[in-house]
């Protein structure tokens, strides 16, 4: 899991880093998410698709964790696709998705 933007600023600021150009800082942190990854079902710029680390959906979901799902969703929380992407992209956290994982 690659955390939440807050916490890179979080531990630039506690490490020091903030006077720095190099550091904790999410801008130089997520080159090197993407260089390792070998997503087999998204792309774009927040995914490799030809690296070393694997990372796929998970290949069989627990039935307790679809009716929570759906339970979010009826609660008016959006299912979204790619929660890397919508990260990078929202403040608020208010959808919601079946993460991938890194696995063989």
């Amino acid at each position: 899991m690659r955390e939440q933007l807050s916490d890179y600023a979080r531990w630039q600021e506690s490490t020091g880093d903030a006077s720095s150009n190099i550091g904790w800082e999410w801008e130089n942190i997520f080159p090197h998410f993407v260089r390792q990854e070998n997503n087999q079902i998204l792309a774009g710029f927040a995914h490799g698709t030809e690296e070393p680390l694997s990372v796929s959906n998970i290949g069989n979901i627990c039935e307790m964790s679809n009716i929570f799902v759906k339970t979010l969703c009826r609660l008016q929380l959006e299912m979204v696709s790619d929660a890397v992407q919508l990260r990078y992209s929202l403040t608020q956290y208010d959808q919601i998705r079946i993460y991938q994982y890194r696995q063989r």
